[in-house]
């Protein structure tokens, strides 16, 4: 892993009081600090269905959101600083994901739970998940995206917005899978 320069290159020090230059420790702390991947997917869930009635969402604590949505930009830079320096090392360069992470031993059951929307191929190994998000769009445009539904979703002053709410809502909750998959393993 190559040397960040800056001491929270995630932004998890907002959400989570950890500065943290480790990728795989911001999914951890994600689904510690901000919640388990079930009230994760709820939150994003009820917020995506609150962006068009125009008007602010109660039945999620704003705190909760926002919390929540912190962590999951967290580990969008996460995951797209894995799929960067994966992406650049050499075919002969050993691998910087560990064997451990790509093995297949968690019990169908427990699996069914945490991957709705992630198919086996993607359950065996999640950093195609992050592959498929990055190439879905580009990491502004999620952060960008981000903003935006949280902003729509907490206010009834919201104009009318154009986005593909049903792919970003899928991707979203994908790479919350694969992340959690990968604290477990």
């Amino acid at each position: 892993m190559k040397t960040l320069s800056t001491t929270d290159p995630f932004q998890t020090e907002c959400w989570s009081l950890e500065k943290t230059i480790n990728p795989y420790r911001v999914f951890a702390r994600c689904f510690t600090d901000a919640g388990d991947l079930h009230k994760l997917r709820k939150i994003l869930l009820h917020v995506f269905l609150f962006i068009h009635p125009f008007r602010p969402q109660h039945k999620e604590r704003f705190y909760d959101v926002h919390l929540a949505f912190m962590a999951i930009n967290s580990v969008i830079e996460a995951a797209h600083y894995l799929c960067n320096t994966v992406e650049k090392q050499e075919p002969t360069a050993a691998p910087s994901i560990p064997n451990s992470l790509l093995k297949n031993d968690v019990p169908m059951e427990e699996r069914s739970f945490t991957a709705y929307f992630i198919s086996v191929e993607e359950y065996l190994d999640p950093f195609k998940v992050f592959q498929a998000f990055f190439e879905y769009q580009p990491r502004g445009d999620w952060r960008a995206n981000l903003h935006e539904i949280l902003y729509y979703c907490t206010t009834d002053d919201s104009i009318q917005v154009e986005m593909d709410l049903f792919s970003l809502w899928l991707y979203l909750t994908k790479l919350l899978e694969a992340a959690y998959i990968i604290t477990q393993r």
